[in-house]
């Protein structure tokens, strides 16, 4: 009883090249019709010059060429058909000639895979079975003296052939689905990873434009009134009448130039702020602190509360320091400013406490503080400010962890 397995690789209509199973399918008719020759050759004992063993050479020999020309001329799906027929023919003789030739009629299960496809297979792949049968039943006489044995031999090589050949083809297309899916899942995955470089890329590009807008309105707070109010004290020291008023003018234009100065100073340590990409939140806050308590002449006291980690919002917490050491410094007069970072079990909390003057009631917000809660309200936390008017000011911003 023969089973058959379906090959992607049609061995019939190909060189004997390309990877290993292709090259064994190729010779695999060459292979098992030497085979079948030989055990004709070493069982039958009719005499080597018969006329028989004439035809059993010849119908051999032919049938090499045939399959020659199959595997390196036949391109047309007519000439592919007609090989098939003729190759059934010969394989045909050959079983007349001899049952042991039945070694050989297996090939054609690979040809009619190899050549058929659609509705026309399975009709291949009968046609080939009934040679198979002939073959296990003795020959073509065997099958006429035991005819029911023949009709059993060929239904059952028939049935597991096609159902074989089915099976193969359900495994075939669920392969094929299954790579299908796969390269989806990597177009899926490129997709996303263009998308997340993007939008890291706008989320950096953003971060910049909010910093180069927070700096201009610092510089144009501070920086800019100051030179204007100078300028004004100087067109005053000018038209002063008298000696000691264009000396009041330039003493008041001396102060003002000195505080336009220290703003500057400020201005430029915010452009050379710390950069998490250095070091980690706690580190950065450190040498922000250090630096503005250098350059401003407050004294700063930093502490870290809780085990550090990296958060998603890191550079925000930084960023509205920054910002309120910079409010600080132009508006509350202290001498001493506490930052604590406190690491706790639902968020990151940032305080910045000075002991300056407070907020006069009532206060016009400038830029720093609607920039600080819009920052904060994007990353999905929470700015508070609780102030007394001569007590100080204590600012705390909240990120969930």
């Amino acid at each position: 009883m023969t089973h058959v397995v379906q090959s992607r690789t049609p061995g019939p209509r190909h060189a004997p090249s390309g990877p290993p199973l292709g090259r064994a399918l190729a010779w695999t008719p060459y292979v098992l019709l030497a085979l079948a020759f030989i055990g004709v050759a070493a069982v039958d004992t009719r005499p080597r010059g018969s006329v028989w063993f004439a035809s059993v050479l010849g119908l051999t020999a032919v049938t090499v060429a045939l399959r020659l020309w199959w595997g390196h001329r036949a391109r047309s799906r007519r000439a592919l058909v007609a090989c098939f027929v003729l190759n059934l023919l010969l394989t045909l003789g050959l079983l007349t000639l001899s049952p042991l030739f039945g070694v050989y009629a297996f090939v054609g299960y690979l040809d009619a895979v190899a050549v058929f496809s659609g509705a026309a297979q399975p009709a291949a792949l009968v046609a080939a079975a009934s040679l198979n049968a002939l073959a296990q039943s003795g020959g073509p006489q065997g099958a006429l003296e035991r005819p029911v044995l023949f009709a059993l031999l060929l239904v059952v090589n028939g049935a597991l052939a096609v159902f074989m050949v089915q099976v193969d083809g359900h495994r075939q297309r669920t392969v094929t689905r299954l790579e299908q899916a796969l390269a989806d899942l990597q177009e899926a995955e490129r997709v996303n990873a263009e998308l997340r470089d993007q939008v890291v890329r706008q989320a950096r590009e953003s971060g910049a434009l909010e910093e180069r807008q927070r700096i201009s309105r610092e510089i144009h707070d501070t920086v800019a009134q100051g030179l204007i109010a100078l300028l004004r004290q100087i067109e005053a020291a000018a038209e002063a009448t008298t000696v000691q008023d264009s000396r009041g003018h330039l003493g008041d234009a001396d102060a003002t130039a000195r505080e336009s100065l220290g703003e500057a100073r400020r201005a430029v340590a915010a452009l050379a702020s710390p950069r998490l990409d250095e070091t980690d939140l706690p580190g950065a806050l450190r040498t922000l602190v250090a630096g503005w308590s250098a350059s401003s002449g407050v004294t700063v006291e930093f502490e870290v509360v809780g085990r550090p980690v990296d958060g998603a919002h890191d550079a925000d917490l930084l960023r509205v320091c920054q910002e309120a050491l910079s409010n600080v410094a132009r508006h509350a007069r202290a001498a001493r400013v506490d930052v604590t970072l406190a690491y706790l079990s639902g968020d990151i909390r940032l305080t910045v406490q000075d002991d300056g003057t407070g907020l006069p009631r009532p206060h016009r917000e400038g830029c720093g503080l609607p920039g600080m809660r819009h920052r904060m309200s994007a990353a999905g936390g929470s700015l508070t400010l609780q102030t007394r008017e001569g007590g100080g000011c204590v600012l705390t911003a909240a990120i969930p962890r």
